[in-house]
C-alpha cells in the first residue's frame, strides 16, 4: 500500500458510486470489491475500487467491433 493512499469507507464508496451502502457491503462479502477488514469496520483501498470499476466496464458495441477488425 502506498502511504499515499487513503483507506476508503463503504459508505465513501457508496457515495462515489452512487449506491446503496448494502450494495457496496454485498460486493465486499462476494469478494466482488477488495477491502480490508480493521476489526469490525471494512476500509477499501482505492486501487481496489478503480480495479471494481474497469472489472465491471462495459465495452460498447462499437468498441466491439473495432477489437474484431
Amino acid at each position: 500500500m502506498d502511504a499515499k493512499e487513503t483507506l476508503l469507507t463503504p459508505e465513501q464508496v457508496a457515495n462515489i458510486l452512487n449506491l446503496h451502502i448494502l450494495t457496496v457491503y454485498n460486493y465486499i462479502r462476494k469478494g466482488r470489491l477488495g477491502a480490508v477488514r480493521l476489526g469490525r469496520t471494512y476500509r477499501i483501498l482505492p486501487s481496489d475500487l478503480e480495479l471494481f470499476v474497469e472489472m465491471n466496464r462495459v465495452k460498447s458495441i462499437l468498441c466491439m467491433k473495432r477489437d474484431d477488425d
